[in-house]
């Protein structure tokens, strides 16, 4: 009997860690060069005061409740006049290219490869780029109260 208890609580232990999500990982060599070569990368035209540019983005993780989101976006050149309050919480890595970002007082941060930046919720202003390659982190939950 003690032995068969001993089976069943073994069983019942992996069971509990087969359950656990796993770390995933994205390798600098990846991000570089194949990141775009992954299942479910979506491709679009991206439109802006700029034109047109081709877009990529692969949604790399996505909280349960869908408020948290990170992933892996590409686009050429582009700039968008930000005059309605961003809408959300966006951390942003930049790995190719970068962005300018104008703030409404006239305020300018230069954002490039290497450097990291938080767009808060709310922000308005410019943005311009000659085109990049980012990895987002947009926290869009809902507010208590």
């Amino acid at each position: 009997m003690r032995s068969l208890l001993g089976l069943l609580a073994s069983c019942l232990s992996m069971l509990a860690v087969a359950t656990v999500p796993e770390p995933k990982l994205l390798g600098a060599g990846e991000l570089r060069t194949g990141v775009f070569e992954r299942e479910g990368v979506e491709s679009s035209t991206e439109t802006s005061e700029a034109g047109e540019a081709q877009a990529r983005d692969l949604l790399w993780h996505q909280s349960a409740g869908g408020c948290l989101q990170t992933g892996v976006y590409e686009v050429g050149p582009n700039r968008y006049t930000v005059d309605e309050p961003y809408p959300y919480d966006e951390l942003m890595s930049f790995i190719k290219g970068g962005v300018t970002l104008t703030g409404l007082d006239g305020t300018v941060s230069t954002v490039r490869a290497g450097d990291t930046v938080l767009l808060p919720k709310g922000w308005m202003g410019v943005w311009e780029s000659q085109g990049y390659r980012k990895i987002y982190v947009i926290y869009n939950c809902p507010t208590s109260g």
